[in-house]
């Protein structure tokens, strides 16, 4: 599974990137985090990291470099 629980039958029709890196193109919620109140949020090349309003630091992401 993908790191943000995606099958790997979900994965396989995804977009790629210009690497090759499969990529979701369109925003839709995260479940786990529906009731989390996201201050700010970053995203870079192959991730996204956001801090909620208690100051709390998220990320996830390809996950490729450690």
């Amino acid at each position: 599974m993908g790191q943000l629980g995606y099958s790997i039958k979900l994965i396989s029709k995804m977009p790629k990137d210009r690497e090759g890196y499969p990529y979701q193109p369109q925003p839709y919620e995260i479940e786990s985090m529906s009731n989390v109140g996201i201050f700010e949020i970053s995203g870079g090349d192959g991730h996204t990291v956001s801090i909620d309003v208690e100051g709390k630091v998220y990320s996830w992401g390809a996950s490729a470099c450690g």
